[in-house]
């Protein structure tokens, strides 16, 4: 993917590439385009399970990035989950509204919804609902982060969109390059010698960030501590494996402070 502030092309930033779909034509047992919730068209999730065996399998759940504004979940980000068939999981690919279609906490809320939906359907696909990892990179990331960080936050959970009687929980968190704190992103970025380039700052009125809150994030600090994954963290959080890379210009996450600062201090 690559991301490009659009001066000359408008207002906003826009992908200027996106991943190319995922080759899948070798999977024997899949469902796709299945209904989580039915406020959007984007609420729906494709189900890939092993090619043998009846389960229960556990389940990665995996979620694509793209800025909060773009790609999907049958594109290639899925094909390195999708090697969890050959160890017995089932993999679970969501897609989510993006920031022009709903701002935070929206995306929040419909990733939740659609691990409430793969419990209440469990018997169903042969989930094991005991067993839930959530996997992403980038925007996926992200919300990887929110679902293993945010168990029983009831502002960042909406009901009204089906299988309230499921927990959202998650008992394993993956995430490649997750934004943690919106605020510091550019701060990050000086410090590791990247930038910001001039115009792609994270802080600025029109980067992907502030169209996900919809408002510059630096003129609205408290709505943005609400979407920060590292407000929620506990030790109550299940095992989370966090990859970072050295020279990303995108998702700069500072591994060091998020946890230091606020996982011991709980």
């Amino acid at each position: 993917m690559h991301l490009q502030n659009s001066h000359a092309l408008g207002p906003e930033y826009r992908l200027l590439q996106v991943p190319p779909p995922a080759r899948t034509d070798h999977i024997k047992r899949k469902y796709l385009d299945i209904p989580y919730a039915s406020i959007s068209p984007a609420q729906k999730l494709d189900i890939y399970l092993p090619d043998e065996g009846e389960g229960p399998f556990p389940v990665i759940v995996s979620i694509h990035g793209g800025a909060f504004m773009g790609c999907d979940k049958a594109d290639a980000q899925v094909e390195p989950m999708l090697q969890g068939l050959k160890r017995g999981y089932a993999v679970v690919a969501v897609n989510y509204r993006l920031s022009w279609e709903a701002k935070f906490p929206a995306l929040v809320h419909d990733v939740k919804a659609a691990v409430r939906w793969i419990r209440a359907n469990a018997a169903r696909y042969g989930f094991d609902p005991k067993r839930i990892a959530a996997w992403g990179g980038s925007a996926g990331g992200y919300l990887a982060v929110m679902l293993g960080v945010s168990a029983g936050v009831k502002e960042l959970e909406d009901l009204t969109l089906g299988n309230a009687d499921q927990p959202s929980d998650v008992q394993a968190v993956v995430a490649w390059f997750p934004p943690t704190n919106f605020l510091k992103m550019d701060e990050w970025l000086a410090e590791s010698g990247l930038g910001p380039q001039p115009g792609m700052e994270h802080s600025g009125p029109n980067s992907p960030e502030s169209l996900l809150m919809g408002a510059q994030i630096t003129q609205i600090p408290e709505r943005v501590k609400a979407a920060n994954p590292e407000t929620y963290v506990s030790p109550a959080a299940p095992p989370f494996f966090i990859s970072t890379a050295r020279r990303m210009r995108r998702c700069p996450c500072n591994r060091p402070f998020f946890w230091r600062r606020n996982w011991n201090r709980r």
